[in-house]
């Protein structure tokens, strides 16, 4: 299978650290804008309609990996558990963790390990924006 070939610049370590805390302790409202956001960009990324993420089918099999990616972001962007992913995307847990499992081996590739460095710089920049406006306004407003 081929990826995206991207090219975004290092993930700065101070964003891992400091933004972690503002994206695992979502109100409820919070975690459909993770979990659409997330969606969003795998599906622009991989070019694959966002709708399939949520398809009771598996679809295609580079669908099939676009949902694996994304089920494996919101687990580890948003500290989301297996469970919590899976009732996201109506799937079970093992389902879920087959897929953190797959991606994390599959980041070997440096074209996918960097597609996804990439949207995960997106994540954490948008989460951190999120946090601070929320902070400074109240619920983003």
């Amino acid at each position: 299978m081929t990826y995206p070939r991207l090219n975004p610049p290092p993930l700065p370590t101070s964003i891992e650290g400091s933004l972690l805390s503002n994206i695992t302790n979502a109100e409820p409202w919070q975690e459909a804008h993770q979990i659409n956001l997330i969606t969003s960009l795998v599906s622009s990324v991989f070019h694959i309609p966002r709708d399939v993420f949520f398809d009771d089918q598996r679809g295609t099999a580079p669908q099939a990996f676009a949902r694996q990616i994304a089920m494996y972001l919101l687990h580890i962007s948003c500290s989301k558990s297996f469970s919590e992913v899976g009732r996201a995307f109506g799937r079970d847990r093992t389902t879920v963790s087959y897929a953190c499992q797959l991606i994390e081996d599959k980041r070997e590739d440096d074209d996918l390990d960097r597609s996804l460095e990439l949207i995960e710089c997106c994540l954490c920049c948008f989460f951190k924006y999120s946090a601070q406006d929320l902070a400074n306004n109240g619920r983003g407003k």
